[in-house]
C-alpha cells in the first residue's frame, strides 16, 4: 500500500530515491486539509491570480481547471491547483460566509449560521445530540442535562411551538421513565387543554379552554379547605347542553354524572334579573327555585313568583307538642307552628309576640 487509508497521503517506500519528494508531498497535503478554512464555495471559475495557499470548495458545474471536481477542495500550492476529495466528517470554515460546514458523504451541510437559510435546503444539520443524548428521526434535538436555560437577548423571550393544521398537535409532554403522564397545549384542535394519563396510553382532560367563547371547561373539581375570591368582577360560565332558552349559561355547575347535575345560574331571562336553582337530568333542565331580585320575590316550584314567597304545592310548617313548642317571643310576631296535641285536636298556631294562639279562635294554646 503506497498511500494512507483516510487522507491518501503518500508513504515513503523502502529504497526509494528522493524520499524528500514523497515526504514533502504528504506535508503539503496535510497543510492543505488540516484545520481547513476555505475562501468561499460559490465561485464557478478559478480566480485569475490566486494567493498561494488559498483554498476553495468547488461548487457543482465549475469550469476551467476546476471542471469535473464538484465539491472537492481546491488548494493553490506551489503555483498550481491541487485537489482533495472530501471524506465523511470533514469540517470546513467558509470565510466569506462565517459558516462552519460538514461533508456528510453526499454534500456540505451547514453546522451553524449567522445568516437565514432556506428551510428546504439539504445543507442543514439533520439532528443534534448534546452530552451523550441520542437524537433520532423524531427527536432531532436531544439533550442530557439537569436543566436547560432559554434566556432573553436584551428584552423579550418567547418559546414558539407551531403545528401544521387544526387536527395536529402543539404541546409540551411530561414523562416519567419515558412514559407520558401529563400534556398541555393545543391537542387535535385549537382548545388549550391540560390532560393527564396514568399509563401513558389512556388520557383524561380535566381542563379545556375554548378560544372562541373564552370559556373554561372543567371535568371535575375537588377543593379542600376554604376558597376565597376577592375583588371578583367577572364571571365564570358553563354551557352544558340541555339548558332552556331563557338560560344562556350557568354560573355554577355541580356534576354527579349524567343524571345528577345541579345548576346555579344568575342570568334568568338572559338579563341578570334573577337567580335560578335547578337540575339537569338526561339533557332536560328542571327549575326548582327562583329568586326575582327586581320584584324581590322567591318562588319554589315556579319560575314566575307572584308574591314575596310563592310555593307551587303544599307547604309544611314545624310540628310541636304544647310542651316542646319554641319560644313565641324569640320566634317573633307572625311565626307559625303546628301543635299536634292541642285540646280539640291538632291545629296551627301563630305567635303574637308573647304567646302561641290557635288560629281558629285566637285562644292561647294549652300549657
Amino acid at each position: 500500500m503506497e498511500n494512507s487509508t483516510h487522507l491518501n497521503l503518500p508513504f515513503i517506500l523502502p529504497q526509494q530515491a528522493q524520499k524528500h519528494v514523497t515526504h514533502n508531498e504528504a506535508l503539503r497535503s496535510l497543510d492543505a486539509i488540516i484545520h481547513l478554512s476555505v475562501k468561499e464555495r460559490t465561485r464557478i471559475i478559478p480566480p485569475e491570480a490566486p494567493i498561494e495557499g488559498s483554498r476553495y470548495i468547488i461548487p457543482e458545474n465549475a469550469d476551467g481547471a476546476w471542471s469535473e471536481r464538484d465539491f472537492f477542495i481546491a488548494a493553490f500550492q506551489d503555483g498550481d491547483w491541487a485537489f482533495y476529495e472530501p471524506q465523511t466528517g470533514w469540517l470546513a470554515w467558509v470565510e466569506a460566509e462565517g459558516q462552519l460546514t460538514l461533508w456528510d458523504g453526499t454534500g456540505w451541510s451547514d453546522i451553524s449560521s449567522n445568516n437565514e437559510q432556506d428551510p428546504n435546503s439539504p445543507s442543514e444539520v439533520g439532528s443534534l445530540s448534546i452530552n451523550h443524548a441520542f437524537a433520532d428521526d423524531i427527536n432531532r434535538l436531544a439533550l442530557n442535562a439537569p436543566a436547560a436555560l432559554f434566556n432573553h437577548d436584551g428584552s423579550d423571550h418567547r418559546l414558539i411551538i407551531n403545528k401544521a393544521d387544526l387536527d395536529n398537535v402543539a404541546s409540551l409532554v411530561f414523562q416519567s421513565n419515558f412514559s407520558a403522564r401529563a400534556e398541555l397545549g393545543i391537542i387535535g384542535n385549537n382548545n388549550f387543554a391540560i390532560r393527564v394519563s396514568k399509563n401513558g396510553t389512556t388520557w383524561q382532560t380535566p381542563l379545556s379552554i375554548d378560544p372562541d367563547l373564552g370559556s373554561v371547561q372543567v371535568s371535575s373539581l375537588t377543593m379542600t379547605g376554604a376558597v376565597g375570591v376577592d375583588n371578583f368582577f367577572g364571571r365564570a360560565s358553563f354551557h352544558p347542553s340541555g339548558l332552556p332558552s331563557n338560560l344562556s349559561a350557568a354560573d355554577f355547575l355541580m356534576s354527579g354524572g349524567v343524571n345528577n347535575n345541579f345548576i346555579f345560574a344568575s342570568n334568568a331571562n338572559n338579563n341578570n334579573e334573577g337567580i335560578v336553582f335547578g337540575q339537569l337530568r338526561n339533557g332536560n333542565f328542571t327549575e326548582q327555585m327562583r329568586l326575582d331580585v327586581i320584584a324581590k320575590r322567591f318562588g319554589i316550584g315556579t319560575s314566575n313568583p307572584t308574591t314575596k314567597l310563592h310555593v307551587e304545592g303544599p307547604i309544611r310548617i314545624g310540628q310541636y307538642t304544647t310542651q316542646n313548642a319554641p319560644s313565641p317571643i324569640q320566634s317573633g310576631v307572625g311565626s307559625m307552628i303546628y301543635v299536634t296535641n292541642e285540646t280539640g285536636g291538632p291545629i296551627p298556631a301563630f305567635s303574637d309576640g308573647q304567646n302561641w294562639r290557635r288560629i281558629n279562635d285566637r285562644e292561647i294554646i294549652s300549657a
